[in-house]
């Protein structure tokens, strides 16, 4: 059961989402710097390390009202972020959590309580066919595979198949929301 704690922050059991503050962005960076969480990203900045670059780009997407930016709290400890943002004027989802909380159904939960808030229908995500892990949360939300394709990922410097996928409405009787973590 997700409740408003007031301040922006949604909280469901004790993870919480609220909007991104100018304090989450060194955590962000330093997420991004984890070679192996790239990796299995596939699609990232073309140099994760350039700190100017990630900060105008997060200068220009806070700035712009078609996006939607969360920052992941579990504990009172910022752990990632997820969002939406336009592409080919189509709404699609992102989320990044910090490796040392992978496999413990945060990013799932966040996504969820994210996907709760935000009600438009379709919306649409993307991972790399490797990427079992992100592709299991998208699914364990209601997302299904719609198709792949070929794309140049930049933490891997080739082309890997990249899989897509909508979520066309919201599953009745589901709440992925409930994972324990």
């Amino acid at each position: 059961m997700a409740e408003s704690t007031g301040g922006g922050i949604t909280m469901t059991g004790g993870l919480g989402l609220r909007d991104v503050e100018s304090d989450d962005l060194p955590m962000f960076f330093a997420f991004q710097q984890d070679p192996a969480a790239n990796f299995m990203a596939a699609f990232t900045a073309k140099d994760p390390g350039d700190r100017e670059a990630f900060d105008a780009h997060w200068l220009r997407i806070l700035a712009d009202p078609t996006v939607i930016n969360k920052t992941v709290v579990v504990g009172g400890r910022v752990v990632g972020s997820v969002g939406k943002f336009d592409m080919l004027e189509k709404p699609h989802i992102t989320y990044w959590v910090d490796r040392v909380f992978w496999g413990r159904g945060i990013a799932t939960a966040a996504l969820a309580q994210f996907l709760r808030d935000y009600r438009v229908r379709p919306v649409y995500a993307s991972a790399a066919e490797d990427n079992l892990g992100s592709l299991r949360v998208l699914e364990k939300c209601g997302f299904i595979r719609e198709g792949r394709e070929r794309s140049f990922a930049n933490a891997r410097g080739h082309e890997i198949d990249e899989v897509f996928l909508v979520l066309e409405r919201a599953e009745a009787g589901e709440d992925p929301g409930n994972a324990q973590y």
